[in-house]
């Protein structure tokens, strides 16, 4: 790679070469870079790297070895990472080394990750918060407890209410079916007066004691539960 910058009258030439060692799976594995300032043809410096992956692909380690032209070390760096199963960088730390092995700055990066349907909540750690998480799961098992009993009664009541239903449908259906039915039938023969009226409201009699008599059996008004 080759590279030029112009300023206060100079011209400035750096030369990049680059290469690599690639594994099987295609992942780089080393990595030499030499740099050649002024464009001359003389190595100015070269920098060696080599990386490692886990078995699921993540790179876990790199380490970068820096040496002047002349062959003298330089320098290194180390970086270690750390990934959860789904992939998730959790914990990065670098240390960067004089020539004579002496660590000189020390970086490391933690990061927490949390479902997306949860809250993060950050609270001071005081001793009462400790009390609380103490206390919690009684306190919360002690104010369900009558919720839950108020879901069995509510059910209790519900069948309660249906068999009434189902009852009082039954009644109405028979009274309708049997009785008021046939009455207005009778009534809308073509000797009684109104027989068209006669004849609407038998229908209506016989499709409300239908309707009725469906309730009684399934305890539903229709597709209408009680």
């Amino acid at each position: 790679m080759r590279s030029e910058s112009s300023g206060f009258g100079y011209t400035f030439l750096t030369v990049t070469s680059n290469s690599y060692v690639r594994g099987q799976d295609g992942r780089v594995l080393a990595s030499i870079s030499k740099v050649d300032y002024g464009g001359d043809g003389t190595n100015d410096s070269t920098a060696l790297s080599s990386f490692t992956y886990n078995r699921a692909g993540n790179l876990i380690e790199e380490t970068n070895k820096w040496y002047a032209g002349d062959g003298s070390f330089q320098g290194e760096q180390v970086a270690s990472y750390t990934w959860d199963r789904f992939g998730n960088l959790l914990h990065q730390e670098t240390k960067q080394y004089e020539p004579n092995g002496s660590a000189i700055t020390t970086s490391v990066v933690s990061d927490t990750y949390v479902r997306e349907a949860s809250r993060s909540i950050v609270r001071p750690d005081f001793p009462f918060c400790r009390t609380l998480d103490a206390l919690g799961p009684p306190l919360v098992m002690c104010i369900a407890r009558p919720f839950k009993f108020m879901n069995n009664s509510s059910s209790i009541k519900q069948r309660e209410t249906r068999m009434v239903f189902r009852v009082v449908a039954g009644i109405l259906a028979a009274f309708l079916l049997l009785i008021d039915y046939r009455w207005r039938c009778m009534e809308c023969l073509p000797a009684q007066a109104n027989p068209c009226f006669w004849g609407i409201s038998a229908v209506c009699c016989l499709y409300a004691g239908l309707g009725l008599a469906g309730g009684a059996r399934t305890g539903r008004w229709y597709d209408v539960r009680a």
